[in-house]
């Protein structure tokens, strides 16, 4: 795992909140984690679009899925749904304190992402 990207105790978290991964019909789509991770590195990096690692896939997929996730709510449902799991396992007294830091690590992510306005998000590539 590199730098900014999501453990696997987060991915649990998170892949059950994501709009289902495409049917293998045309050209395969690229797996959620490696473009969610690649949406983590240009948050955390601040980086242009343009110099999005190759390792995260194509920079038009990556940037073209967060646009398209950010306007359909997608992270707006994960973050709620994230912290209200969050809440009924603290009241529950089942929740590890591991299991809370990696809730409260991908809150913060989320909440940043909610909260940009489009003119502070990288310009998409053309």
């Amino acid at each position: 795992m590199r730098r900014y990207e999501l453990t696997d105790a987060q991915w649990e978290q998170i892949a059950p909140l994501l709009p289902p991964q495409k049917p293998q019909t045309g050209r395969p789509a690229e797996d959620h984690r490696q473009v969610l991770n690649g949406m983590l590195w240009i948050l955390r990096t601040g980086a242009p679009w343009a110099d999005l690692p190759a390792r995260y896939g194509p920079v038009g997929t990556v940037s073209s899925r967060f646009y398209r996730w950010r306007q359909a709510g997608v992270f707006d449902r994960v973050l709620q749904r994230l912290q209200a799991q969050a809440d009924a396992l603290q009241w529950s007294g089942e929740l590890e304190v591991t299991a809370l830091q990696d809730m409260a690590w991908l809150a913060e992510w989320l909440s940043e992402w909610t909260l940009l306005e489009a003119d502070a998000l990288p310009a998409t590539p053309r």
